[in-house]
């Protein structure tokens, strides 16, 4: 049944369950209907430069590094990620702040006054809702990251200024293409004629490659036209380097890995690609650099909480994420007498055979429920592991009652991970911080 439809003066609640039933579809791609209702919101180009950020992973960090070397910066970026983790507020954030509930009503109502019937997905509302609170907050620079895809998806209904894809890899295939090149081929629809764009790949498929050369894009590949060098931890430093720029002894991140650096290195060529006026001067960008690198990732990559018995909580979701995650693990080993205990639970389009990276490193695995209409029930999951495994896994639907009970049994020296989706990262994530989650099933990952 249709929730009922929502005004000025609903939650936030009611305007997202509405959002949920407006569209038959969870996922529609395509612009038409974006471009129209956009055109209704503001008849003039927006007045701000936009760095548009695809990729399979990486996209949430590259938004989060160059949204936080911004406002280094003294700038005032609106930074739009999804999914969120524990609050929606989460996907918009204007000079670093999350939106309010106020701000997000006031402007879903604006955009359901002109669509006059246009029905849009709950992502496409989202995405629309962020281009124009940009607008009314009056941003410096505007950071949207790609939902999905690329070339159909809502983010990639404006022009960017500096487009930027941060890795290539299988994923979301019935919706991009069975192949790696028909997926770098959807990705490379946020370029644009003229316009520079960034790859963090460093031999991506020759279908980027011919879509960059048809629209005389001006192409920067990693290793190729930019790079970065890292000698190990035990330094504690490492450079990155471009066309016309250098940055040498820049901090290192707290988790270091050739994927994160990648990432931070994409970000690094997109924001001097981008050039921002008034141009900060030789002192400016190493420091703002350093301070975006020290700030951290997102929440819920690889994110750590110490103690007797650790924890790590990652949104790892795909093949080539939990292989990250797993050299991740190996290079940062437990207690010699410790177990990896795993919290698991994915979404039912996802493929388990992508967790054998991971599968020597665990000693316990506890599957739980993830909601939504790809939702996959945990005792479902447990009978896909336990094939790919040989043996038979733990089965607690609720994320917060698996967690509870592996801390229960936890002795000194574990490890518990939680991974596997966007679903289970912020329940987990909220029942460690003592906190509610209000994640919503609708997952776009």
């Amino acid at each position: 049944m249709p929730s009922p439809h929502p005004g000025l003066h609903s939650s936030l609640a009611e305007w997202l369950c509405w959002q949920e039933t407006l569209h038959p579809n969870r996922i529609d791609l395509g612009l038409e209907r974006c471009r129209e209702v956009l055109g209704r919101l503001a008849d003039d180009a927006q007045p701000w430069p936009l760095i548009t950020v695809a990729g399979t992973n990486g996209k949430g960090s590259c938004i989060s590094f160059m949204e936080q070397a911004l406002l280094a910066l003294g700038r005032r970026p609106g930074a739009f990620s999804s999914p969120h983790l524990n609050r929606y507020n989460e996907r918009i954030r204007i000079a670093g702040s999350e939106v309010s509930d106020r701000q997000l009503v006031e402007v879903f109502f604006a955009i359901d006054q002109v669509r006059a019937g246009i029905s849009l997905t709950y992502f496409e509302f989202s995405a629309l809702a962020a281009i124009e609170l940009f607008t009314r907050e009056n941003v410096d620079i505007g950071l949207l990251e790609v939902g999905l895809g690329g070339r159909l998806d809502a983010s990639n209904v404006i022009d960017a200024d500096v487009a930027v894809v941060t890795s290539l890899a299988l994923d979301h295939q019935d919706w991009l293409g069975k192949s790696l090149a028909e997926i770098a081929r959807e990705k490379a629809g946020i370029f644009r004629a003229g316009i520079p764009a960034i790859c963090g790949e460093p031999e991506p498929p020759e279908s980027l490659i011919q879509t960059a050369n048809d629209l005389t894009v001006r192409l920067l590949l990693r290793e190729r036209d930019f790079s970065f060098q890292w000698h190990g931890e035990s330094t504690g430093k490492w450079l990155c380097e471009g066309p016309d720029w250098r940055f040498d002894d820049l901090p290192l991140p707290s988790v270091c890995s050739i994927p994160i650096l990648s990432n931070i290195a994409c970000a690094i060529a997109a924001l001097q690609s981008l050039r921002p006026s008034p141009a900060p001067d030789e002192r400016q960008w190493p420091e703002a650099l350093a301070t975006a690198i020290r700030q951290g990732t997102p929440r819920g990559r690889f994110q750590v909480f110490p103690g007797d018995v650790e924890w790590i909580v990652d949104v790892a979701h795909n093949a080539a994420a939990f292989e990250h995650l797993a050299g991740n693990l190996a290079r940062k080993p437990g207690h010699p007498d410790g177990r990896n205990v795993l919290v698991l639970g994915m979404l039912k389009d996802k493929d388990v055979a992508a967790l054998a990276p991971l599968a020597a490193l665990i000693d316990r695995w506890y599957a739980v429920s993830t909601e939504g209409v790809r939702g996959l029930p945990a005792n479902t999951l447990a009978e896909r592991l336990a094939g790919v495994l040989g043996e038979a896994v733990a089965c607690l639907p609720k994320v917060e009652r698996a967690c509870a009970v592996a801390a229960r049994e936890a002795r000194a020296g574990d490890r518990i991970i939680v991974t596997g989706s966007f679903g289970v990262a912020g329940p987990a994530l909220a029942w460690l911080q003592g906190e509610t989650s209000t994640q919503a099933a609708n997952l776009l990952e």
